[in-house]
């Protein structure tokens, strides 16, 4: 469970476009973060043809970041996944 995950932030140059289809069809799980792309590795995998497409598309990479998660970041995300969130409840006050 605590074992190392590949987990990338990345962020290519001010209006250029993230080609984040052809890395979802390249075999890899992309999500949006804020300013930057998160890449999520599977067994076998590497950055490297992630990188590689970015080169070959003439776009320019500003940030890489390897994203390492904390026990409590897994508990969290373990947690969330199997309970939906629901708002919290009040308790009547007392009097």
């Amino acid at each position: 469970m605590t074992r190392q995950r590949g987990l990338f932030l990345l962020k290519v140059a001010e209006g250029q476009p993230f080609p984040r289809d052809d890395i979802v069809k390249a075999g890899y799980q992309v999500s949006r973060r804020d300013d930057f792309w998160e890449v999520a590795l599977t067994d076998g995998q590497t950055i490297d043809p992630v990188v590689d497409l970015l080169r070959s598309r003439g776009l320019g990479l500003r940030h890489l970041e390897e994203k390492h998660h904390a026990l409590e970041d897994i508990f969290i995300e373990t947690v969330e996944a199997v309970e939906p969130v629901e708002p919290a409840r009040r308790r009547p006050a007392r009097r």
